[in-house]
């Protein structure tokens, strides 16, 4: 006699947090442990052109990892490169009688 066994379960979900500037968090994306990492679009500032993305196992670390291809058992933090346009400001006051 052959008895077969079907086992179902649902991978752990772990989180790719998108930080903006600093630790403001713009979006957290969960995926599931071993499928694919998605595409993240670019964000956009006024006044600064969009680098790429830094890749972190962890927000206050100041070594950036590879993009993985498929999720770690681990949460994410990517993080936004920005560098500053010419950009034109006009500065105006004026001055009151007293």
């Amino acid at each position: 006699m052959i008895t077969v066994f079907n086992v179902y379960y649902d991978r752990d979900i772990y989180y790719i947090y998108i930080v903006g500037s600093g630790d403001t968090y713009l979006d957290a994306i969960p995926v599931r442990y071993g499928h694919n990492i998605p595409t993240i679009s670019a964000p956009t500032k006024s006044g600064y052109t969009f680098t790429g993305w830094t890749w972190k196992e962890d927000l206050h670390s100041v070594t950036s990892i590879s993009q993985p291809s498929t999720m770690p058992a681990s949460d994410l933090y990517v993080e936004a490169g920005w560098n500053p346009t010419n950009t034109t400001y006009t500065i105006s006051y004026y001055l009151e009688n007293a």
